[in-house]
């Protein structure tokens, strides 16, 4: 009390308690802008004085509050089943078996939202407020008017989604059909038929063109804007980027007086954050399990998460193809084993097994016979070595570069020359076709001509009797570009990448002679001279390119 008086609930709710509490009384400063600072003793008079209803009130949900909880269990649980008994209702009719929307049902569904959108949160805040507002003074008036109007915004509720039921169940697309935004989007059609008949034929394509302008230009525009935004965002570490959402989502819960919506916006961001960290979390122990076929679906990521899903999937893949290639690796050891013990082996053996031949020998025809196979399988074996050789010193590096300017009609013309009988007796014709009689190149003399002796080669072994064997000398920026095109005499079971191996070659009968080396030589004796060596093979189409520095 304040001078004898007794304070109002009003009076009380502006006194804010300190600790000196005790079983008598309580002692409070009293903070009211229009009386000065006292100390007063306050006490609750046992009468309820003015306030009497409400005490009477909190009196009544104290002794209720055991039937609170099973009433609204039960409430909930009725809800429930009736709610799913007039959705399936909906539009139904006795008699009828078709379902039909009719009488309120009819309404546009997005007015029908509107309306029952704006009742409910009408009804709901007005109930809200009466219970504020008049359970001080009339407990009973404000309960009752506030249970009445929450009510009233539960029907508006509950005959919206009766109606979406209904409309959602008609044939035909009904709900589309009588929704204004279908009613406006179909004039909005039929309007732009009509224009598109009474405009001309010169004048309609002008204006698409200044509406996908348009559009192109706010793409544009909005793509721009989003790149920047996201690389603006994206300097931030993913802490403080979300400390900066965090901060946003707590300026705004202040400046809003902790409403609900903000609280409903807090809680979206953290269900989001969380979403994001637990399905990049549950990739990134799959991917550690093995499991490298997984991808992370980034469609509803951004900023940091999207990036971190990126750099998962690129991880992923990367490993996919590491494995591929280790084990690509390890069955092209595995063949090369083979390749060489096969290749040096078969020589060899037909030396043995002839020089034992040439022992017991009977007659000088023989002996003849003999020293030539053992003259050829000896010439076998020395370049079989010789490529060996020729390959590690390439390929390490290990051999002297003269780049100089060289001819490459001249070049070409010299190995055509070298290999004229030989391609004779392949029976392929030669066709060299270049832009100007004098192509200058940067290139070692000597690499170049082994470069198409291995070539040239390759073309006397696997090339197709009877046919031709093409080399076209271009420019093509700065650059001299020398092609080598014939078709192959086996079918190619293999790609490119994979004759570029060691010991590889064209026929798996491996009855040609030949070890497989010539193309691997090639490339690194064109590497040694800043060069490069692409290999084509489509179908029966074998084709390599040579590209050299141009001057």
């Amino acid at each position: 009390m304040i001078d004898d008086k007794p304070l109002s609930s009003y009076q009380i709710n502006r006194i804010s308690y300190h600790d000196a509490t005790t079983d008598e009384d309580v002692t409070a400063k009293y903070v009211y802008v229009t009386m000065p600072e006292l100390t007063v003793r306050l006490y609750v008079d046992p009468t309820g004085g003015e306030d009497a209803a409400m005490w009477n009130g909190v009196r009544l949900l104290r002794d209720l509050r055991g039937l609170l909880l099973p009433v609204v269990c039960v409430s909930l649980l009725l809800f429930a089943v009736t709610a799913v008994y007039l959705c399936g209702a909906a539009g139904r009719k006795p008699g009828i078996p078709e379902v039909r929307a009719g009488g309120l049902n009819r309404l546009p569904l997005d007015l029908y939202l509107v309306l029952a959108g704006g009742l409910t949160a009408g009804c709901v805040a007005g109930g809200a407020a009466a219970c504020v507002y008049l359970m001080p003074s009339d407990l009973t008036t404000g309960v009752g008017l506030g249970a009445l109007l929450m009510y009233l915004g539960c029907v508006a509720f509950v005959g919206f989604c009766f109606a979406a039921a209904a409309q959602l169940k008609t044939p035909d697309g009904f709900l589309w059909r009588n929704s204004l935004c279908g009613r406006c989007l179909s004039l909005c059609v039929r309007f732009a038929r009509w224009l598109e008949s009474i405009l001309s034929n010169r004048a309609w394509p002008w204006v698409v063109g200044l509406a996908r302008k348009l559009w192109y230009s706010l793409s544009r525009g909005g793509a721009w804007l989003e790149k920047r935004v996201n690389r603006m965002i994206s300097f931030l570490p993913l802490t403080w980027q979300w400390l900066l959402a965090g901060g946003l989502c707590l300026a705004f819960f202040v400046m809003s007086r902790g409403s609900l919506w903000s609280l409903i916006l807090w809680a979206a961001v953290i269900c989001y954050g969380a979403y994001c960290f637990g399905k990049l979390m549950d990739s990134a122990s799959r991917m550690s399990k093995g499991d490298l076929n997984i991808k992370v679906d980034e469609k509803h990521m951004v900023g940091a998460f999207s990036q971190f899903a990126q750099s998962l999937n690129s991880l992923a893949d990367a490993t996919v193809l590491a494995a591929k290639r280790q084990f690509k690796s390890e069955r092209m050891k595995t063949e090369l084993i083979t390749n060489v013990s096969h290749d040096i082996k078969t020589p060899l053996t037909s030396i043995i097994n002839y020089v034992d031949l040439l022992e017991k020998a009977q007659t000088e025809q023989e002996r003849k016979e003999y020293l030539e196979v053992l003259d050829r399988q000896s010439q076998r074996l020395k370049k079989l070595i010789d490529d060996l050789m020729e390959m590690s010193k390439a390929s390490t590096g290990n051999m002297s570069v003269f780049i100089t300017q060289v001819d490459g009609v001249e070049s070409v013309n010299q190995a055509l020359g070298e290999f004229a009988d030989k391609l004779d007796r392949a029976n392929l014709i030669p066709v060299f076709r270049h832009e100007e009689p004098f192509m200058p190149m940067m290139a070692d003399g000597k690499l170049v001509w082994r470069v198409l002796s291995n070539l040239l080669g390759n073309a006397v072994k696997y090339a197709l009797p009877g046919t031709r064997l093409y080399i076209d000398l271009t420019r093509l920026e700065g650059k001299v570009v020398l092609s080598v095109k014939n078709i192959s005499r086996e079918e190619l079971n293999v790609d490119s990448e994979e004759l570029m191996e060691r010991f590889v070659r064209g026929d798996d009968s491996r009855n040609t002679e030949g070890s497989g080396l010539g193309l691997n030589i090639a490339k690194s004796l064109m590497e040694l001279q800043k060069g490069e060596l692409q290999l084509l093979v489509d179908g029966d189409l074998f084709k390599v390119t040579l590209i050299f520095p141009g001057i």
